[in-house]
């Protein structure tokens, strides 16, 4: 992705948006870089050109200027959903991630080797109105096991903002903060979990 500038990252940070939540559009035509986005349930992208009125390269998926526009990202930001710990056995990572859809998320997950890896599997997840907290929280939480990442998206790589190098149960016990839910879905059995305890 083509770093941010320091006015970008606060705008970013005025949304309560993360690097996370950008699809890098570089290059994209306009209805290429909303499908992919879309696709990737990124609620922003990052392209050229900038805005006219202010300079600014984010966007949101239908194309407006999130600085000029502000209101404009609230019209499509994702009303509740679930926020997912998923994980890869092969590569010993964990993902954290929110979605209106979990099954057809694992689905594009694999499908683009999100992180290099195809065999994510979703462990847990909660649901909520206010995934965009919890999600914040989960990436805060665990970024001193953070690893960097990419896959490949309409033949462009994309950096991966949402990988981490840590036990399934570090994960699942900081959903649980956060959620404030005793009960979590997905877990279908403790031995589940289990596996994916990777003696890091």
């Amino acid at each position: 992705m083509t770093g941010l500038t320091e006015t970008e990252r606060k705008l970013l940070h005025s949304h309560k948006l993360s690097l996370s939540d950008i699809y890098d559009a570089e290059g994209l035509s306009g209805d290429l870089a909303k499908k992919y986005a879309k696709a990737s349930e990124k609620p922003v992208l990052l392209s050229t050109p900038p805005c006219k009125n202010c300079g600014n390269r984010i966007k949101t998926r239908s194309w407006h200027c999130i600085e000029c526009n502000r209101a404009a990202l609230g019209f499509q930001k994702i009303r509740g959903g679930h926020v997912y710990v998923a994980a890869s056995p092969k590569f010993k990572l964990i993902k954290i991630g929110k979605s209106e859809d979990i099954l057809r998320r694992m689905e594009h997950l694999n499908r683009e080797e999100y992180g290099g890896a195809s065999d994510w599997r979703v462990l847990a997840s909660c649901a909520s109105k206010d995934t965009g907290r919890i999600e914040r929280f989960l990436h805060k939480s665990l970024e001193d096991f953070s690893v960097e990442g990419s896959y490949q998206k309409g033949g462009r790589k994309q950096q991966c903002y949402e990988l981490y190098r840590c036990n399934f149960s570090d994960a699942l016990k900081k959903l649980k903060t956060v959620s404030g839910k005793k009960e979590i879905l997905h877990i279908k059995h403790e031995a589940v979990g289990k596996v994916f305890e990777f003696k890091l």
